[in-house]
């Protein structure tokens, strides 16, 4: 008697069979059948990609163009995102959450693993689009300076720019000069020997173009 699985299953199974001798009598018992599970490979893991907005999170479907043999899948995350979180779903999907106001290229990595416990990963980039959330606001500054003194002045330090700075530029005191430094602080420096008021404006640029100014108010004090 000759037993076959059906494809691809693993289990016990039973089956009853009959005997009957030349005076027709019959007898009859059972066979339990255990079918232990063959090993069908690894699991084989591709990359995936995800596009999402700017503070928008997004579910990526990892194993849908992933091979699993032996099923059921179970995913975890091996590397976490740089730029935000990752967070495995009872689906096996992933949903990926951008950090605040945070956009551009970002990638975790993940590992599923298959009934025998052996295992794949691979990588998914994201990329976050960014989102206009408005132009600067500048608020007012104002600094004393010790005469024939350079200051350096933190002017976005009190400003909202959500969307990041790309530029600062500054006016022109009547009294002085004023230079925009790379990290988007202002050098002061009075005219030789001048005290009194002075004021310049300065101009901020976000990352999507938008411009607003803002006035920095000065007081130069004698010795």
């Amino acid at each position: 008697m000759t037993y076959t699985p059906v494809a691809g299953w693993n289990g016990t199974d039973v089956f009853t069979y009959q005997v009957a001798d030349l005076d027709g009598q019959t007898a009859q018992a059972d066979v339990t059948v255990t079918v232990t599970p063959a090993d069908s490979g690894a699991p084989v893991a591709a990359a995936d990609a995800a596009t999402t907005a700017e503070d928008t999170p997004a579910a990526v479907a990892v194993l849908a163009n992933d091979t699993v043999v032996d099923p059921p899948a179970t995913v975890s995350l091996l590397v976490a995102p740089a730029h935000g979180a990752a967070a495995v779903q009872a689906d096996g999907s992933i949903v990926y959450t951008p950090a605040t106001n945070w956009f551009g290229e970002d990638a975790f990595t993940y590992q599923v693993a298959d009934l025998d416990g052996q295992v794949a990963s691979a990588a998914v980039s994201v990329t976050v689009t960014p989102v206009d959330d408005g132009p600067p606001v500048p608020v007012d500054d104002a600094a004393t300076v010790p005469v024939d003194t350079a200051a350096i002045i933190a002017v976005l330090a009190n400003d909202a720019v959500v969307d990041g700075v790309a530029s600062v530029t500054a006016g022109t005191p009547a009294n002085g000069t004023a230079v925009a430094n790379a990290d988007g602080t202002i050098t002061y420096t009075p005219a030789a020997g001048y005290v009194g008021a002075d004021t310049f404006t300065y101009q901020v640029t976000d990352t999507d173009g938008q411009s607003a100014s803002g006035t920095v108010s000065i007081t130069v004090t004698s010795p």
